[in-house]
């Protein structure tokens, strides 16, 4: 993973404004847990939320992947690739809002990741609408405001 990846957002594209937020947890995760091992961010359109993943660990190919998801519209939450290629399963949304401390947000995936996964409830929580980025914005570009 190269620095390039999380290129600083430029007014006035709000696309990338994620990124430094989303570096932030990235650092915490390695700091407390299993490295992550890769990380995409979503280039969206303006009225379209924005969204990251790392992959937690290491897999083999055609091995489980966890991956530790983010969107403005619904937070935090981790999910696993049965085999490498299929949609996530056994979901467990963190519920900590849109813009949660990085800190919390690693604690959060130490105690999930420490707990025997079960099916989790597909709906999470839904923290905004899809075009009110102003708020979200302002949370991101604020690190006091990642409660």
């Amino acid at each position: 993973m190269s620095d390039d990846d999380f290129d600083e957002p430029t007014a006035p594209d709000t696309s990338r404004l994620h990124l430094p937020y989303v570096r932030a947890v990235a650092d915490a995760v390695d700091d407390t847990t299993d490295p992550w091992t890769w990380v995409t961010t979503r280039l969206i359109q303006p009225t379209e939320p924005r969204s990251a993943a790392l992959q937690v660990g290491t897999a083999q190919d055609g091995a489980p992947r966890d991956w530790l998801c983010w969107s403005e519209r619904f937070g935090w939450w981790l999910g696993t690739d049965p085999d490498g290629q299929s949609p996530l399963t056994l979901i467990r949304w963190a519920c900590m809002g849109p813009v949660p401390a990085p800190a919390r947000v690693a604690a959060w995936l130490v105690d999930v990741m420490a707990t025997p996964r079960e099916a989790g409830t597909v709906h999470g929580p839904d923290y905004r609408l899809w075009r009110d980025h102003d708020e979200t914005n302002a949370l991101l570009v604020d690190p006091a405001g990642w409660d």
